[in-house]
């Protein structure tokens, strides 16, 4: 069934597209060409923040930053209850998505995807957010200068987020 639907799905959605517009009385190939320079326009803006937020989150990792933070914050996280394991995972979130799941899936080696560092990991990737690379993108497309207090609430919310993680997951596994 799922075949059939998957085969089926983008050829209806085109006739859809086609029927529709020839009841509205739209011209189809010129709606979808001022969609596709919108489109590439879009792509082209937001090129410069995607490639320095990429370089960025390299160089933070490459240069010794995020050892240098996770040297220092290790007795922070040793409070929270937060694995050492799971540290590395917490301060790459924020900047990169990408890089945050390869750090899950060596996770997941490491201690496998039922342990608790598993568990934690998986919670904390499904429950923040890429606050640094979203904040870049997004303000910097439609040019908002001022991103200190969203910034700064999204990084918060993330703070939290981890804090629930870890409490939730403790509860799940001593329920279980």
């Amino acid at each position: 069934m799922l075949k059939l639907i998957s085969e089926w799905a983008f050829p209806l959605f085109l006739g859809f597209i086609i029927i529709s517009s020839v009841i509205k009385k739209k011209d189809a190939v010129s709606s979808f060409c001022t969609g596709a320079k919108q489109g590439f326009s879009a792509i082209c803006s937001v090129t410069p923040n995607i490639l320095a937020i990429m370089v960025a989150s390299a160089i933070f990792r490459k240069s010794g930053a995020m050892d240098f933070f996770l040297h220092y914050l290790t007795p922070v996280f040793r409070f929270f209850y937060i694995p050492k394991g799971i540290a590395e995972l917490i301060l790459l979130r924020p900047v990169s998505g990408s890089g945050a799941m390869v750090l899950l899936s060596q996770i997941y080696e490491a201690f496998g995807a039922d342990s608790y560092e598993g568990l934690l990991a998986s919670v904390i990737c499904a429950s923040t957010e890429t606050t640094l690379y979203t904040v870049m993108i997004y303000f910097g497309v439609t040019r908002v200068k001022n991103t200190k207090f969203p910034l700064l609430i999204g990084l918060l919310t993330d703070f939290i987020v981890i804090l629930l993680a870890v409490a939730f997951v403790n509860l799940l596994l001593a329920a279980s």
